[in-house]
Formats: C-alpha cells, structure tokens, sequence
C-alpha cells in the first residue's frame, strides 16, 4: 500500500475525479444558464404574442366602426396576424415540454380559424353588410382569439415548468458530482494516512522453569539442527506470536561492546548481558564454555535464568542434536525460528585464536531473530565476549565461574 507508485497513482486518481467533476459542473452551470435564458425568452414572446391577439382585435373592430378607413385597418390586421403567426412559429421551435407543444398546437387551430373569420369578416364589409361584419368581428372573433390567448398562456406555464424541473435535475447532477469528489478525495486521504504499527506484546523479562522444559524439545536444546537453521514460521493466520518490525539500537550496541571491551572484573558481566538482552530484545542469555576434554559445554553464565533452571539444564554433549551444540561443531551461527509457543533464538559462537571456545545463546521476543540486525550485533557481541572466554582445557580459575548464574538468581 505504501508504494510510491500506488500512492502516485491514487494522488492521480483524486485529481482526475476532481478535475472531471469540476467539468460536469461547469457544463450544467452552463446548461441551467440557457434553460433560464430559453424560459425568459418563451416568456417574453408568450408576452408578444398576446398582445399582438390584443392589436389584431382591435383592428378587426375598426372594420365596422363609423368614419374609419377601412383599408387602413384592414392591412393593420393583415399585419397583426403575420406578426402572430411569426411569434407562434418562434414559440413551437422554443418549446421542449410535450404540454407545451400540444397547447401551442391549440393556440395555432384557434388563430387559424382567427384568419378565416377575418377574411369572411372582410368581404361582408366590403359588401357594405356591416351589421353582419360586426356579428361575426364581435361574437366568433372574440372566442376565438381569446381561446388562442388561453392556449399561449398555459403553454407559457407549462414550458416554464418544464425549464424549472430541468434546472432542478442539474443541480442535483452537480451536488452528485461534488460529492463523489468529496468522497473519493476523504478516501484517499484515510489511505494515505500513515498507521502506526501494530503494539507488541509485552516482553517477558523471566522465562518460568515451564517454558524452560518445554524448551528441551525445540529451541536452543532440543530442536534438531538442521530443522533449525531452515525451519520457517507458521503462516496459519491464527497464529498467537506477535511479530513486530525490528529496530535494534546500533548506538547502545555500540556503548555495549565498548564496556565489555573495558571490562575488568567478571562480576561487570551480569550487568553486560542485561544490556545485551535489552540491545536485542532477548528474554534471556547463556554462555556456554567448553569443559577440559573438549566433550561437552556447560552454562557458566545466564541472564533471565534462575539458577535452578541453569542447574537443570546441565551440560550438553558436544555431538548433540541441536542449535547449541551444531553452533560449537560448525563455528557459525543457527537461527531457530519461533513458533506459536517458543520463542526464537540466536546461537553464536565464541572463536578465538584456539578455536571455538562455546557459544552464547539468546532468546529473542517479537520474531526478532529472522532480522539480520540483530544477527549482526549477535555476532559482533559474540565477538566481544570469546575474549573474556578461557576454556576449561586452559585454566579453571580464569574462566567465568558457575557461581555467577546463581549469584544473578
């Protein structure tokens, strides 16, 4: 998740949203602006229309009304009715609501009768039947052009309606926009956001003579070897070990190793080897030396151990099956990996000018062990230590006593 590519690529994908949606909704602005303009303007020419119906009644009564030119008026209606058949024509093309064109279809039959009234209206006139021109002018004329003037108005309500509803829709068509901008933005902020590690379980400072026996069948006693240098964690999910991101502390490694170097009396080490088990998260430490005959390795020191616990696990054969003993044999350092009830453990040698002198085991918490850190300053303390080392074979009052682990106890 936290690959710079998959975290440019979800930067990318916020913006793009938000670019399209900024789009979408400029073009609706744009769009609810002409559905605006359109209505005024089928308002305005709804508006026109009636008044030329107005003009073109009040021409046709002119036809029949004493000391009038009659020419005169006549062209004056010819006129007023080109004009609304003109702003008729405008309003159908302006129209989009299916109540709106029916209305205005309305409208046209009423004018359209309008112009055949006219015309009979006319010819009566000019035959000097003025009592019938006013009959036809004042009875059909009116109803008709009212009828007409009806029709414009509800079709001028409901094309404004119809714009109304349409702007409506494109507001709610940006608030969907705006909001899956939003949305996607608060997304990937919550992804971006750093998330602390998982907590560790707390470290156990002292392992019981319990965990201690069941230690004698895998970890740094009992488990084989060869399983040990290889063996690899559980993947079950259900897995009770808390696995943490190592972050061992190079400079309190460094003071470490710098104290053990300075070390003049042997009773500074149980202090040492509690600095260490802090440097690599170990719950607990043994040295082993080698005993006279080269045979068998013994504790002669420990951290996190009571002395109990140290006096039972005696001495180890040299040609044993495990960790501890395959560390002396091979001079190079096994790793056993944890598992839902062991700890881990690092076993590394102690090599000096003669030869591999014991081992110094650690019990390691949180999976630690598998991190190549650790390993390092494992090794590097190791180091530090085999020159405090003398083995039994050289000389006994020397070599760290076995009274130091009960002492610690």
């Amino acid at each position: 998740m936290w690959r710079v590519w998959l975290r440019a690529s979800l930067v990318i994908t916020m913006l793009g949203v938000a670019a399209a949606s900024g789009y979408h909704v400029f073009l609706t602005e744009q769009r609810i602006g002409q559905e605006r303009e359109a209505a005024q303007a089928f308002t305005t020419l709804g508006w026109k229309l009636t008044v030329s119906l107005a003009d073109l009644r009040a021409a046709q009564q002119a036809y029949v009304a004493t000391g009038q030119d009659h020419g005169y008026w006549m062209d004056r209606a010819t006129q007023q009715l080109d004009a609304v058949n003109d702003d008729l024509g405008k309003l159908s093309r302006l129209s989009t609501a299916t109540g709106t064109i029916g209305a205005l279809e309305e409208a046209a039959t009423a004018i359209d009768d309008l112009t055949r009234m006219d015309a009979r209206a006319r010819d009566h006139s000019a035959a000097g039947q003025d009592l019938m021109a006013s009959d036809l002018i004042f009875t059909d004329g009116l109803e008709l052009a009212r009828n007409a003037a009806r029709h414009v108005d509800s079709a001028r309500s409901m094309e404004w309606v119809a714009r109304d509803r349409a702007t409506i829709a494109h507001r709610k068509s940006q608030g969907v926009a705006l909001a899956t901008a939003m949305g996607t933005g608060v997304l990937v902020a919550l992804l971006l956001l750093p998330v602390a590690p998982r907590a560790a379980a707390a470290a156990t400072d002292t392992v019981t003579e319990n965990q201690a026996e069941q230690a004698e069948g895998r970890g740094l006693l009992g488990l084989d070897s060869d399983t040990a240098s290889t063996a690899n964690r559980s993947d079950d999910p259900r897995d009770p070990v808390t696995i943490i991101t190592p972050r061992p502390d190079f400079r309190l490694a460094a003071d470490l190793c710098t104290d053990i170097g300075r070390m003049s009396n042997q009773s500074e080490l149980n202090a040492l080897l509690a600095r260490t088990a802090q440097v690599l998260n170990a719950s607990g430490i043994i040295v082993w030396i080698v005993d006279a005959g080269g045979a068998s390795l013994r504790p002669a020191i420990g951290h996190g151990y009571s002395a109990t616990t140290l006096s039972r696990l005696g001495a180890i054969a040299c040609d044993s099956n495990n960790a501890t003993a395959a560390a002396f044999r091979d001079g190079r350092m096994h790793v056993v990996p944890a598992d839902a009830t062991v700890a881990g453990a690092i076993v590394a040698p102690l090599a000096s000018p003669s030869g591999c002198t014991g081992v110094v085991s650690v019990e390691i918490n949180d999976g630690w062990e598998s991190s190549e850190e650790v390993q390092w300053i494992t090794t590097i303390i190791a180091a530090q230590l085999a020159t405090l080392i003398v083995p039994d074979s050289v000389t006994a009052e020397n070599t760290i006593p076995d009274t130091s682990a009960a002492a610690q106890a």
